[in-house]
């Protein structure tokens, strides 16, 4: 098409869109499905990781599955109360 024709073109009125617009739309609206796809398929990844193992999600925590698992603690300050009540754990830990 001539620039002449494509102004004609684009400043009639017309009572649809164009062959080209309809084809756009068809093009765009497929793009947006195929992303909507993968963001379904990402979140479900991120829900599977999530929930693999997680009996919290349940009521249940499963934090001493296996001879080891990490736990901490954090100490505004060291008292003698505190220092004792540490002593006494590591005790019971080690047996």
């Amino acid at each position: 098409m001539s620039p002449k024709q494509d102004a004609k073109k684009t400043t009639s009125k017309s009572k649809g869109f164009s062959d080209e617009e309809r084809a756009a739309m068809k093009e765009r609206a497929a793009e947006l499905k195929a992303e909507a796809r993968r963001g379904e398929g990402e979140r479900r990844a991120r829900e599977d990781r999530r929930d693999a193992g997680n009996g919290s999600r349940h009521g249940e925590a499963h934090l001493d599955d296996g001879v080891m698992w990490p736990t901490a603690f954090a100490l505004k300050e060291l008292t003698a109360a505190t220092e004792a009540r540490i002593g006494a754990l590591v005790k019971k830990a080690v047996g």
